[in-house]
Order: C-alpha cells, then structure tokens, then sequence
C-alpha cells in the first residue's frame, strides 16, 4: 500500500504503526482510545490505527470494530466536524464515545469509569505542545493518570496531506475552505494565506509554508494545558535513574552514578525524582522499566549492557514493552571498528537489541563515518547507559541534546545557627501557605556555628525572592548566617 511513498517518508509511516502496535501490546484494544478530535491528524491516526489493530489482531474480521474513540463534545466545535466524526464511526465500525461535561471532566470519567488507560493523539513537533514530547508521554499534573501514545511526532504537515490524498482518504470538508488547523469556531478561521478573493480560499494542502499551518488560530491555552509541562512556566521535566547490578547489592562495587545523574541532569534542567538499584534480573529490570515509564518523562537505566551472562539489559528492556530482540547490523559494524581485534563471539549479545530502538550518537561525530564511539540504544524515552563511570558520564552527553530543556532551577542555600526543631513548626506553617516554594531542612553536626542548612527552590527567581524575604521576617532575629545562589 506504501509504495506510493518515498522511501523516507514510509519509514516514518512504519515507525507510526510500530509506535501503535507497542501500544497495542502495553495496553490491549480494550484500554487504548483513540483521541478523535476530527482533524486531519487525528484521522491519520485513524488510519494508522486501523492498520495496526489489524496486524495486533492478525486479520480478525471484526478488527476494527474493537477500536475506541473519543470525541469531547462542545458547544463551541464546528458543526461540520462533529458530522465528519460521525461519519468516521459510521463508516469505520468505531466504538465512539460522544463524551460532554468539559474537556478535564470528559477525561476524568473515560479514564476512571471506562478504565482508559492511554489515548493516542495526533500531536506532531511542530505544534505548540509538541517539542518536548516522546512517543509515549505520560499525562500532566493535575490530569488523570493516563499515557499519551504520538505516533506521528515526525510528521510533517505536508506528510500528513501526502497521506490523505495520496491513499484518497475522507477529511474533514472544512479544510477544503482555507481552514489549516481546527480548533474552536471563536478561535479558528481559514488561513489568510490562503485567500482567494473575499469570499473564498484555496484548500489546506495548497499551503506552501509550512510553519504557517496555524495562521488562522489563536493560542488554545486548555489545549497546552495537556501538553508535556513546559520547561519554564510550569517545571522540569522528570527523570528515573534504574541502577542495574549484583554487585551494587552486595556491596562489592560502590556505585558513583547516581549521584553523577543528580547533577548532571539538574544542570540539564531535568529533575531527578527516582532511583532505584536492582540485580540483573530480566523480570525485575522489565518491571521497573514498565514503572518508572508510565510515570516519569524520561527513564535512564545504567549498566547490563555489555558481552557477558549477566548482561540482560537489552533482553528486559523488549520484555518490558513486549517487543522482540533483533540483531542490529549497524550497531555490529560500531562494535568491531571500535573493538578490533578484541571483538569475539561473546560481543554479538550487545548488538541485539529491542526491536524499533533508535541508536543515538554524540552530535558531533554523528555524520563521521570513520569515528569509532558506542552509540546509546533508545526505546521510546528509555535511554539505555553503561555502568563504567566514565563511559557513564559520558553518555550523559551524549543523550543531553536529545533530552535537556530551557528550564533553570531557582535554588538558594541559607546557613543557620539554630537547631532545625527550633524552625520545625515555622517551615511547616510557610510550605502550607507558599505551595510554589519548595523547601528543604538539613541538620548539621559539627563544631561551627552552623547548626541547620535551608535549600530553597522555586520555578522562578522571582517567587524565590519574594518568598525568602517572608521567610527571613519569621525566623529567628540573627538566625541566618550566610546565604547563597544555588
């Protein structure tokens, strides 16, 4: 069906249906729903879902019939596009859900009511939410718990019409009339770009650039407000470190990369919420994976990844995400220029790797054929690392283009001569009362004069400010001894 396509461009379609079918296989027919909002992304999505529950439930006649789709009904959607969601159902034997009361409502109920437990979205890079995104995306704060499955991030907007028109797939007859991004009737209007004359506007695939797709749209806010939080206005993104290894158990190796993570990763405007240290158990390893994934941004696992028995990092990793092992000739190639002579036998287990992973290279060397450096193995936003230190670290940079935000922690360090149960009940009242303030107590024991360590973090430098200057008016007179810039 895709030799229609560049070769380019039906890599990317099989990178879709492969993002699907994970998903499929994460979360079965019965707790995936498709997010059927009724544009042109959405009914890729669609498409590509169709496919892939085909494959999932290999040619079952009644395939389609088991997909889920929701569509949030609202008084200020376009006629046009609730006929054209029905019409899909219709036409596509989709279990459509007509969900009213709200958009957050809506999702509250499909997921606690109906057991949804991921929806599949037509969100690409070049949307407003859509930079920092991965294929699999966990729900914000404040939402219900959910995962977000992007199967067409690397898409293009002439792609995604590439498709439609090439295949002769129904859209909605709205883009016909200049309209090149649907929201809301009192926010949306077709793209002045597109205008003909007064009254009328050439269809949406005629627009030539591309960057312009939301000319016609004003800035949805409850739309961003689904979207992966914002590296500056709403917080960092979030990280898990999985610490694979025996020997770190049992005592025998003293592990360093923890606390190499913290740092590297706060400079990187990541935060570091979990870590955990577990053997070289396949089911264990899969386990903490599947965990930490569905609640973190970004999941980093360190060591298990070299030629030995107890190296099953790779293996724990398919299992997690129900995928196979298959052998990567690229990754062979890496491994021999890089090895030479060293390379045996036993090195072949470290070019097998979950099927649809991504190798990533350090920018720099990327495009330089002759450059001997180990690549680091990516499954959606599982990074996989080595254990040695410094390999370690530097695969920390390696990853850092892929992974870093514009976000800056607002920290400040204050030193005080008073014992912390002095001020226990002071920063118990303050955090209550100031929720954008994060605080942390340390006593000291030692012989200075410094008796109790405050960190004081916020999202900005403003708030941190403002609230340090509160908190110094409630502790004690002459309490505070130095303080710092973190």
């Amino acid at each position: 069906m895709f030799r229609i396509f560049h070769p380019s461009f039906v890599f990317k379609v099989r990178e879709s249906l492969q993002v699907l079918l994970g998903a499929l296989r994460l979360y079965g027919t019965e707790s995936l729903a498709l997010s059927f909002n009724g544009g042109k992304d959405a009914t890729v999505v669609m498409h590509l879902l169709r496919a892939a529950v085909g494959e999932h439930s290999q040619g079952r006649e009644d395939s389609c019939s088991h997909i889920n789709a929701v569509y949030f009904t609202d008084s200020d959607y376009f006629e046009q596009v609730e006929l054209f969601v029905k019409a899909m159902r219709e036409r596509y034997h989709l279990n459509l859900i007509l969900q009213e009361g709200g958009f957050l409502q809506g999702l509250k109920i499909i997921v606690e009511e109906r057991n949804m437990k991921s929806f599949t979205m037509g969100t690409r890079r070049s949307d407003p939410d859509g930079k920092h995104l991965e294929h699999f995306t966990p729900s914000s704060q404040g939402w219900p718990p959910f995962m977000r499955v992007n199967p067409i991030l690397s898409w293009s907007y002439g792609e995604v019409w590439k498709f439609l028109l090439s295949l002769k797939l129904p859209y909605c007859d709205l883009y016909d009339q200049g309209y090149t991004s649907i929201g809301r009737v009192s926010d949306t209007q077709p793209n002045p770009l597109l205008r003909i004359d007064n009254s009328s506007f050439w269809p949406a695939y005629y627009l030539s650039h591309e960057e312009e797709e939301r000319a016609g749209r004003k800035l949805d806010k409850r739309r961003l407000s689904l979207s992966r939080r914002g590296p500056i206005e709403d917080g960092p993104r979030t990280a898990a470190l999985v610490v694979i290894g025996n020997e770190l158990l049992k005592g025998t190796t003293q592990d360093i990369n923890a606390h190499k993570a913290s740092i590297v990763l706060r400079e990187m405007g990541i935060d570091l919420r979990r870590v955990v240290f577990i053997p070289d158990e396949v089911e264990v390893i899969a386990s903490e994976i599947r965990s930490a994934f569905a609640s973190m941004d970004i999941v980093i696992t360190s060591g298990g990844i070299g030629p030995t028995h107890d190296d099953v990092t790779f293996q724990a990793m398919a299992h997690a995400f129900s995928v196979p092992l298959e052998r990567c000739e690229e990754l062979e190639e890496v491994l021999i220029r890089t090895l030479g002579s060293s390379f045996s036998s036993s090195c072949y287990n470290m070019t097998k790797i979950p099927q649809g992973a991504e190798l990533l290279y350090e920018r720099s060397c990327c495009d330089c054929a002759e450059e001997s450096q180990f690549p680091i193995v990516k499954l959606y936003s599982v990074y996989n690392l080595p254990g040695i230190p410094q390999y370690f670290l530097k695969s920390l940079q390696i990853i850092k283009p892929y992974i870093e935000t514009g976000y800056h922690f607002c920290g400040l360090r204050i030193e005080l001569n008073v014992e912390e149960i002095a001020i226990a009940d002071i920063l118990a009242e303050f955090v209550q009362s100031h929720p954008n303030l994060e605080i942390g107590c340390y006593p000291i024991v030692s012989y200075s004069n410094v008796k109790t360590v405050l960190i004081l973090e916020a999202h900005n430098r403003e708030t941190l400010e403002k609230c340090f200057i509160e908190l110094k008016a409630q502790l004690p007179s002459d309490a505070i001894l130095a303080e710092r810039g973190l």
